[in-house]
This record gives structure tokens, C-alpha cells and sequence, in this order.
């Protein structure tokens, strides 16, 4: 079966008034949030347009805590793709219908949105138009904000078994550091532009980081003529940690059947972006 991309965000609501809805004015600010979400998520219209068509949700699983979908797109210069009448996504709508979708799962305790990326529906175009569609038909403002492993390699390196971990590495200029002198020097000697450096532990070990060589290449990566790709176990997954700023957190996973399949497989991607939390 093929496999899909995961990516794990957290949403944030702000600015929800009582006064021009429906909505009970005795409600938690919790079922607030619920409820205006619950209500966009609905309709069977097109929730907002970007430049490459119209957006819709589909096959909307209320489950409490849980909130599962479809979220895509039909195509501008098509017509046929989504069904409004039954509120969902047609994927055998018949030759020259365009459209595409992500399936996501929401979980309103953690704030979490966890979504799929499929076809055409990029990851920045689910969570952006996820977003806008829900700020233009509703008085508060959704943001939504990519979650990302912010641990320290330090820590990571002494406390956690690491799995493998790419290097990269270029000469200096003007000057080294002592803790990466000489590996900086061997590295001008060969008269390289860059070196790198990939290291992989031996099956039930992890890499052991007080050989010289090893903490030197880790050392030089950390300043600004290296870059680091770490994989190590944590809480019974395999994480990811990179240099500069951190790449939003993913999951590779076999694609689920449908909503039923994502359901299915919900509760280990919720368990697994609380480690982050």
C-alpha cells in the first residue's frame, strides 16, 4: 500500500464574540470554538477560493474530542468534482473532473489539526485555506502554526539512543574553533568545498558520540559552516531533529482507507505529536 505524509499542526482561535450568532451565550470558551468549527466544517458550499479553485470539506465524522474529514479542492476550470447534494468528494466522477483532497483528524483538547498530503493538495495549501475559509465566514480568527521538534541536540545526543546522523560540513573562514580544529584543517588539507558525513549505529546500538571524530564532526555542525540530521528514539518513535530553525514535524504511514482507516490510526498520531507538546 502507498504511504503518505502526515504533518501536525496546532490551532489557535481568537476574537469570538456571542452577540451576531447563534450560539449559546452561556458556553464555555471551549464549546464555543467547538461549535463555530463544527459549523464550518458543514458546509456543503465552498468555504473559500484561492487561485486554483474552490475549497470544500467532506465526509465530516463528529467523534467528541476527535473531528475527522476531507478538505480539498475542485478545480477552477472544472465542475463536476464535488457533490454538494451528498457533501463529499466523487473519486470516480468520470473522466475530465479534477479534484483533489487531504483527509485530516482534529483533536479540540489539544488543539491539534493533523492532516494528509495527497495529489495536489500541498501542505502549506491545506493549512492555509483551512484557515482563511473559517476566517472569512466566522468573527474569530484561526491561526495555525506548524508544530516542530525544539530539542537540543546536546540532550539528545547523552540521553537518547541515536539511530543515525548526516553531516555536512565546509572549511572555515577565517578561523576555527579548538573543539574543531583539526577536523577543520583535514578538511582544507583535501582541498574540499564540503564534506559529508553520514553515520549509521550498529542494529540495537546507538552511535556512541565520545569518539573524537564523531564529537568533532557534531561540534563543527553546530557552528555556522555545518548542518546536522539526527534521527533518535524517543518515547517509542523515531524523532528527528535538524539544525537552524527545525522542520515541521511529519509521519511517513501507510495511506488510510478512507476516513475509517484514519480513525483507525488517529489515536498513535495524536500520541505521538503530544510528545512534542
Amino acid at each position: 500500500m502507498a504511504e503518505t505524509t502526515f504533518w501536525f499542526t496546532r490551532f489557535q482561535i481568537d476574537g469570538i464574540t456571542t452577540d451576531v450568532t447563534d450560539f449559546d451565550p452561556s458556553a464555555s470558551r471551549d464549546d464555543l470554538v467547538r461549535d463555530t468549527i463544527l459549523e464550518y466544517v458543514r458546509s456543503n458550499e465552498a468555504v473559500t477560493e484561492s487561485a486554483t479553485g474552490k475549497w470544500y470539506f467532506g465526509a465530516i465524522d463528529d467523534r467528541g474530542d476527535m473531528l475527522y474529514g476531507k478538505f480539498g479542492k475542485e478545480y477552477t476550470d472544472e465542475s463536476a468534482a464535488y457533490d454538494e447534494s451528498r457533501g463529499d468528494f466523487i473519486d470516480e466522477a468520470g473522466e475530465g473532473i479534477d479534484a483533489s483532497y487531504s483527509m485530516f483528524a482534529l483533536n479540540f483538547p489539544k488543539r491539534l489539526l493533523i492532516y494528509n498530503t495527497r495529489n495536489r493538495v500541498g501542505y502549506q495549501q491545506f493549512r492555509r485555506n483551512f484557515a482563511d475559509g473559517y476566517n472569512e465566514r466566522n468573527s474569530g480568527t484561526m491561526t495555525t502554526e506548524f508544530m516542530k521538534n525544539t530539542a537540543d541536540l546536546e540532550t539528545v545526543i547523552s540521553e537518547r539512543r541515536v539511530r543515525n546522523a548526516n553531516f555536512e560540513l565546509e572549511p572555515s573562514n577565517p578561523s576555527s574553533e579548538p573543539e574543531w580544529e583539526s577536523l577543520d584543517e583535514h578538511i582544507q588539507e583535501m582541498l574540499a568545498e564540503k564534506l559529508g558525513v553520514d553515520v549509521e549505529a550498529m542494529e540495537g546500538s546507538g552511535l556512541n558520540f565520545d569518539d573524537e571524530f564523531l564529537a568533532e564532526v557534531t561540534s563543527m555542525s553546530q557552528s555556522e559552516y555545518g548542518e546536522f540530521e539526527v534521527y533518535y528514539d524517543e518515547d517509542g518513535y523515531v524523532k528527528k531533529i535538524t539544525s537552524g530553525e527545525g522542520e515541521p514535524i511529519i509521519r511517513r504511514r501507510e495511506e488510510p482507507e478512507g476516513i475509517g482507516g484514519l480513525r483507525e490510526i488517529s489515536r498513535d498520531l495524536v500520541d505521538f505529536a503530544s510528545t512534542f507538546l
